[in-house]
């Protein structure tokens, strides 16, 4: 196997071939080729340098951000990538959150406003305090009014968002609830499991 020698791995990388790699992962493919896949990305971490830059995804995500050509790379599926870097967002004085508004605001491409809109979402379910946060901003008037928009997509994960946004909030007023029952001595109902 080629990867195997340091200066073609160098080259692979340089080819933008891991990207290409994730993609495919990402994709519907057999247990053969996610084995032969995932075998290249472990080769590749033998450099230390190639093996920081798989696992700094954050840096690619600001990258693509501060690009403006956001597109459903992994990074805005991943659960991990959201539970480890929501908070993160708010660095600089909120300025990838604004960057995402921004693009809400000024894009016409439905992908970007779709990917955007999800980004948001995200942001708003792992970070405690990204409902208030996003209000201050602005962002929750820009995703909402994209349920009005003329893409099916950009609706669908702008629906989303704004559900995320409320499930946040109800979540919060049934903690509120709770609280007030255990005070007042009142049983609290049966929750189904």
């Amino acid at each position: 196997m080629m990867l195997r020698i340091d200066d073609y791995r160098k080259a692979f990388v340089h080819l933008d071939g891991i990207s290409t790699v994730v993609s495919v992962l990402s994709g519907r493919v057999n247990f053969q080729i996610q084995y032969q896949l995932s075998f290249c990305l472990w080769v590749l971490t033998f450099n230390a340098d190639i093996a920081e830059k798989l696992h700094n995804s954050y840096d690619e995500y600001v990258t693509e951000v501060h690009s403006g050509r956001l597109e459903w790379s992994p990074v805005h599926r991943s659960e991990k990538f959201w539970r480890e870097n929501a908070h993160r967002l708010n660095d600089k004085n909120y300025e990838l959150l604004k960057m995402l508004i921004h693009l809400l605001e000024t894009t016409k491409d439905p992908l970007v406003l779709s990917v955007a809109s999800f980004d948001l979402g995200e942001y708003v379910r792992h970070y405690s305090r990204g409902k208030h946060v996003l209000e201050l901003l602005g962002g929750k008037t820009i995703v909402m009014s994209l349920l009005a928009h003329e893409d099916p997509n950009v609706r669908y994960e702008a629906l989303l968002a704004v559900q995320k946004l409320m499930v946040h909030n109800w979540e919060y007023l049934g903690r509120q609830l709770e609280k007030e029952q255990v005070k007042k001595g009142t049983p609290l109902p049966i929750k189904a499991s």
